[in-house]
């Protein structure tokens, strides 16, 4: 559930609040039927043959097809391979991470608009492949490179996404941990790998309840200084609209929100950008703006329009849940 509707001043008793709400609703969702054949849905073609140099041509090309999560499970398949058949190549290991990382994260949103998991045995068949292949390359990096920055945060982003099914009380303890170590890297080497530890933090702090170490305060710190090292990238930028909401700091949202609107997508960042108008549509909609709102729209149906392979990762409602926040009766997005 989003929690843009919920003010600073509120945030401890409605999060409790909320957290109680979705363990009551996994309890009752976990009766619906799940789909008898999801697992076959894990399943996907890739050619895994050749040289290490092919396999990584392959993934490259492959990796930029965000809105496919089979293409993106086979790009991490060909760099996981890659990495493994070569000398100990810290560049490639990052990269082979990088890709995994970024299957897990277009799965988990996959699963985040399937609500009640009827597809729940394909989710977990691939996040638990995609958890082999990490341990895997983690375990050489830390053999062959020690301490490197960048194989700690992607480890650390991966070991979020993998939880974030658990039950509340399980995710929330790999989330305190994960911000400390997050805070060490921020501290050592904040701009690794384009700044990821600062997104990583950032984001981290935006969604975990304040009343569990979470802190829009700190998001919006740490979110700024990952917009000053890579202001073209809409994710970092729909994350600061939104930590800005949060402490009600209205007219930066908007003006990020400004900034979020006239990037244009290249091949590679087609689905972000498209994932960012939700957040620009929501917001403009929050705030009562709008032109903005159909700025946003406009854009996303043109998006849409020109790139029908995109993936729409917007929720819808469930027995009355989904659509609207059933706390609050607020639509969602």
């Amino acid at each position: 559930m989003t929690s843009l509707n919920i003010r600073p001043a509120h945030h401890a008793s409605k999060y409790a609040i909320t957290l109680i709400a979705c363990m009551t609703l996994s309890s009752a969702w976990a009766e619906i039927a799940q789909n008898d054949k999801a697992i076959e849905d894990a399943k996907y073609p890739c050619d895994t043959s050749g040289n290490a140099n092919a396999l990584l041509a392959r993934g490259r090309a492959l990796g930029v097809h965000v809105y496919d999560k089979n293409q993106l499970a086979c790009a991490a398949d060909l760099m996981t391979q890659a990495a493994q058949h070569s000398a100990p190549d810290l560049k490639l290991l990052t990269e082979a991470l990088a890709a995994i990382d970024e299957y897990i994260e277009q799965v988990s949103a996959e699963r985040d608009v399937d609500p009640v998991g009827v597809q729940t045995a394909e989710w977990d068949a691939r996040l638990d492949h995609a958890k082999g292949q990490v341990d895997a390359l983690v375990k050489i990096a830390e053999t062959k490179f020690p301490g490197d920055p960048g194989v700690a945060a992607l480890r650390i982003k991966a070991d979020l996404l993998l939880h974030r099914a658990d039950d509340p009380k399980d995710w929330v303890a790999v989330a305190r941990r994960s911000i400390t170590e997050l805070n060490k890297l921020v501290d050592a080497a904040p701009n690794v790998l384009n700044g990821a530890p600062l997104v990583i933090l950032g984001k981290l702090y935006l969604d975990l309840p304040p009343l569990f170490g979470g802190s829009p305060s700190k998001a919006v710190d740490l979110l700024e200084r990952a917009r000053s090292v890579d202001p073209n990238d809409s994710r970092r930028l729909g994350y600061l609209a939104l930590a800005y909401a949060q402490v009600d700091r209205d007219a930066d949202a908007k003006a990020v929100l400004t900034q979020l609107l006239a990037i244009e997508p290249q091949p590679a960042t087609r689905q972000y950008v498209a994932d960012s108008t939700i957040v620009g549509i929501g917001l403009a909609t929050r705030f009562h703006d709008d032109a903005l709102r159909s700025s946003f729209q406009a854009k996303r149906s043109a998006l849409f329009a020109k790139s029908p392979e995109l993936r729409p990762h917007v929720f819808v409602a469930v027995d009355g849940h989904g659509g609207e926040n059933p706390l609050t009766g607020e639509r969602q997005y």
